[in-house]
């Protein structure tokens, strides 16, 4: 065999391989991971007032931490935001800061 036919095999050969069950068990996690975010409950839009009750600061706060680069949008005049991903914001940017969490 030519080295140019050894190496159009070799360049056609995988990576890597892998069993079938190997293959079934990859299919069953991604499955279940699918399932357990089509399960989790979108994140619901608040006002910013709603926001600030929730974080125990006022609406003002709220307002700076977005123009700092808090996640939020504005769809009107006023902004918006999804708790979950403003709290991972607050966490990680003001990390000193001891919140009042009112459920």
């Amino acid at each position: 065999m030519s080295e140019a036919a050894k190496k159009d095999e070799r360049d056609n050969e995988p990576a890597f391989t892998l069993t079938r069950s190997e293959i079934k068990q990859l299919m069953r996690e991604a499955a279940a991971e699918a399932l357990a975010l089509a399960r989790k409950p979108p994140d619901k839009w608040v006002d910013v007032e709603t926001a600030a009750e929730h974080f125990g600061v006022s609406g003002q706060t709220i307002r700076n931490w977005i123009m700092a680069g808090a996640p939020a949008a504005k769809p009107g005049r006023d902004y918006k935001v999804q708790l979950e991903p403003f709290n991972e914001w607050v966490e990680a940017h003001r990390p000193g800061m001891k919140l009042k969490r009112v459920k």
